[in-house]
């Protein structure tokens, strides 16, 4: 039966953790290298018949710093985006209230070019008003028209006749 390799991974891990802070003052040196068929490699190590062209010497960062800088980054990111995300608001309004002044301004501009229709019509002339009836005016030296059956005659109604007695 095989016996699972969790001790032994523990004490890799153990052994990088403590072997890290040790090897934070050591320098670490990447070499960029040509190989013999033509390819490029960049490695840490430099690889047997290849050709080196370039290399870099730094010194490896401290974990903790690189957390600390790591936070501030995205700090300044999730910032940078909130700032992104209000100004998009901000345009989205300001379009908003352009397009409504845009729809204002052309309502004004209908409404004016119906007024100037308006007033370049000729005037209406005034309504004439008839009155059918007595109420014609009567002028002296006129002879009026006949009246048609359903005006009203000018007579007085008769008066009212006396009762009969009966006999």
């Amino acid at each position: 039966m095989r016996r699972p390799a969790l001790p032994l991974l523990a004490a890799a891990w153990l052994a990088a953790g403590l072997a890290g802070p040790a090897l934070a003052g050591a320098m670490q040196t990447i070499y960029q290298q040509r190989l013999p068929d033509g390819r490029v490699v960049l490695s840490d190590r430099p690889a047997p018949g290849a050709v080196i062209e370039r290399d870099w010497v730094f010194e490896p960062e401290d974990p903790a710093q690189a957390a600390a800088r790591r936070e501030a980054a995205e700090a300044r990111h999730r910032a940078t985006e909130e700032r992104a995300r209000q100004a998009a608001v901000e345009r989205e309004r300001l379009q908003h209230q352009l397009e409504l002044e845009r729809l204002r301004r052309e309502q004004l501009a209908l409404q004016m070019e119906l007024e100037r229709e308006r007033l370049a019509r000729p005037a209406d002339p005034p309504p004439v008003i008839w009155v059918p009836g007595p109420h014609r005016p009567w002028l002296p030296g006129v002879r009026h028209l006949p009246r048609s059956p359903w005006e009203p005659a000018l007579v007085p109604p008769a008066p009212p006749r006396p009762a009969r007695l009966a006999p």
